[in-house]
């Protein structure tokens, strides 16, 4: 399979960060490493809007250590991300192998997780030694606490509300989702430019740009739990059922059934028999509602669409486009 044209201008980057991560998970015990490897789909945009925003302001230079290392400490940061959200969701599979907590428990996942957040943390720092740099590390550290409060809201969502209180809530469910997921691919757009030195309109244009195709991202994730297959999307589906997360496609079956007892049970924090929820799953699967959720989807990559379209025309530009293009379209 040709190699797509995003990746592709990223590749020999991409290349040297994966070393840069052997080189840090060598500090770690033998066995205790995140073995997992994804798409490195967030270093990868922070490496093009860097390489966009060098290009455009006529500097040709390749990218340095200190690029490198932030990229590997973006992944850093999302591959704690993934063993904390695995612990808390009980998940056993992802991409394709067991989750680090069901292989190893949650004792070590824990650890290991909180690690990779320090370890991403301190590169950061050690990569600033100029203003512009410290608002990347600000950036990041903010990044992290909203991705952790959006965690806890959505598990308050579930644990907290008394049974007559509303569940159901799009503007609940963008916040959430914004939190923790879309202002990650933000700050990786916006550190991206800030780091090759972009003036605050392209960089604030970036940051708009990383966000919507953030909350596009998630609701195609959301979207994949209910009609993907395992084999492709390589993690436990059904997930969000399980644990009671509120989702896009949930949200829309529930307005076309609010008064079914399955789904009265459902939002009163009762748990279902599997009979039950795999009603709730057939409902959401229908046409009409993955239909209404594709509408929503595409109307944040419309919005991701435009922001890229303010910015002048490059081959970076192309390779962005075809970015977007690849996590619209993937695993359906």
């Amino acid at each position: 399979m040709a190699t797509r044209l995003y990746r592709s201008l990223v590749q020999a980057e991409l290349k040297s960060m994966e070393e840069k991560l052997a080189e840090i998970r060598s500090e770690l015990a033998p066995g205790s490493t995140f073995k997992n490897k994804g798409k490195r789909l967030r270093p990868t945009l922070f490496l093009l809007v860097n390489k966009y925003t060098r290009f455009i302001n006529g500097n040709k230079r390749a990218a340095g250590a200190s690029e490198i290392a932030i990229a590997a400490a973006i992944e850093l940061i999302h591959e704690a991300s993934l063993i904390h959200d695995d612990i808390v969701d009980r998940s056993e599979m992802r991409r394709g192998l067991p989750t680090f907590n069901f292989a190893y428990g949650d004792a070590m996942a824990i650890l290991v997780g909180d690690y990779l957040f320090t370890r991403s943390t301190s590169i950061f720092l050690e990569q600033a030694d100029k203003v512009s740099d410290l608002r990347i590390v600000s950036k990041f550290i903010d990044l992290a606490i909203r991705t952790v409060r959006g965690e806890i809201n959505q598990l308050h969502q579930l644990l907290f509300l008394e049974p007559n209180q509303e569940r159901i809530s799009l503007e609940a469910y963008l916040d959430i989702i914004s939190a923790k997921t879309a202002v990650f691919f933000g700050a990786c757009c916006e550190a991206g430019a800030v780091l090759a030195g972009g003036r605050n309109e392209l960089v604030n244009n970036f940051f708009d740009f990383g966000l919507n195709l953030g909350i596009q991202f998630q609701i195609v994730d959301d979207l994949l739990d209910v009609v993907g297959s395992e084999k492709k999307v390589g993690k436990s589906l059904r997930q969000n059922m399980r644990e009671k997360t509120i989702t896009l496609p949930f949200i829309i079956a529930y307005n076309h059934h609010r008064d079914n007892p399955v789904m009265r049970k459902l939002i009163s924090g009762a748990d279902l028999t599997a009979r039950e929820s795999n009603q709730v799953y057939r409902w959401m699967s229908i046409p009409s509602v993955v239909q209404e959720t594709r509408e929503y989807m595409n109307r944040y990559t419309v919005l991701s669409q435009q922001a890229l379209s303010r910015m002048p025309q490059c081959i970076y530009r192309l390779a962005l486009e075809d970015y977007l293009a690849f996590v619209t379209a993937r695993d359906f």
